[in-house]
């Protein structure tokens, strides 16, 4: 191949095409191609693949889960909510951050990916001590401000955890890490920021709502 190295996985197809020309002639032989554009180009067919399968799978499972696990539908939408509230205002951020980070394909993957796992862990930790609080007799709105101040300070420690982890991506000095790691930091941030705000609020909101409708036999 001739012309610049740094393009030269976007322009490897034609040879990966002409190999597979030559494969299908000759049947009785093994033939392929190796070389770094030519690994790169595999590496990111494989990975888009699986991004999306884990795209469409991640979705409905979580819910399902959710649901199992408090037994009523309100209960289970609002970890979900939260967590694609936090991916949708991330998407927006990170085509921002694109001006002066560079973007890859996979970054939108990541953001929902990791988006869902963080929005619904930190919602979990909110609904779950609610919960318990109005068992033990308190009222609607007392029970989320000890959720906010109990909760509330887990999930600010546990998101600078991850933002300071993933900020270590960008040492590597690389376009395809560097994506990630402001992808990732960008939406467990929002995610941390909705929990602090939007969330007490929609759960001082909805008060015993929240527990309802009740699933059968959960």
């Amino acid at each position: 191949m001739s012309g610049d190295p740094k393009t030269a996985s976007d322009r490897v197809q034609p040879l990966r095409d002409e190999t597979a020309r030559v494969q299908q002639a000759h049947p009785q032989l093994r033939v392929e191609q190796v070389g770094g554009p030519s690994i790169n180009k595999a590496l990111d067919d494989t990975l888009g693949k699986d991004f999306k399968r884990a795209e469409l799978l991640s979705l409905p499972v979580t819910l399902a889960i959710l649901i199992i696990a408090f037994g009523a539908l309100i209960a289970a939408g609002v970890p979900v909510l939260l967590a694609l509230s936090s991916v949708a205002a991330a998407m927006g951020l990170s085509t921002l951050a694109s001006h002066l980070v560079p973007a890859t394909d996979t970054t939108a993957s990541v953001i929902l990916l990791i988006g869902m796992a963080v929005g619904v862990d930190y919602s979990l930790f909110y609904v779950r001590r609610e919960r318990e609080e109005r068992a033990k007799g308190r009222s609607g709105l007392d029970a989320v401000e000890i959720a906010a101040e109990t909760s509330g300070h887990a999930v600010v420690v546990s998101g600078f955890a991850v933002i300071i982890s993933m900020a270590g991506l960008l040492l590597a000095n690389d376009a395809v890490f560097s994506s990630l790691a402001v992808g990732s930091i960008l939406v467990v941030a929002v995610a941390v920021t909705g929990s602090l705000t939007v969330l007490p609020a929609l759960l001082a909101k909805l008060g015993r709502w929240v527990d309802r409708p009740r699933v059968p036999l959960l």
